[in-house]
């Protein structure tokens, strides 16, 4: 009898596998719901983000099979969210350290926005 070979195209959640994760993702959305009627305060964001990490992690280790995948398709995983993090990051520090007084030179005023009508043609202005 031919011994069975199992390849990582094989493995995948099965079917309980499946219905608890998404009873999990509908339990975390109530609790979602359910936070966001009590007055926490700035506890809201740490409890969302949280509860969002939560059902990002659920998602991907079941429904993408990062689980059951081979390395290479985890360290990509990997690659792709410290790239991510990295670009948010990127973006929140240029966003934190520039101010308005940086972007106006001395001696200009802001700059004002026009409507079409307050176009000149070259003829007007000789």
């Amino acid at each position: 009898m031919p011994k069975e070979t199992t390849t990582h195209s094989d493995r995948h959640a099965s079917t309980p596998q499946l219905v608890w994760t998404c009873v999990l993702l509908m339990a975390l959305l109530l609790l979602t719901v359910g936070l966001f009627q009590l007055p926490l305060g700035a506890a809201h964001l740490i409890a969302g983000l949280t509860i969002a990490v939560l059902k990002t992690l659920l998602i991907v280790s079941v429904f993408m099979n990062l689980r059951w995948g081979v390395s290479v398709l985890r360290l990509t995983a990997i690659a792709g969210v410290l790239w991510l993090a990295f670009a948010i990051l990127g973006v929140m520090t240029d966003y934190r350290t520039r101010g308005l007084e940086e972007t106006i030179e001395p001696g200009l005023e802001p700059a004002t926005h026009y409507s079409a009508s307050d176009h000149v043609s070259p003829a007007e202005t000789d």
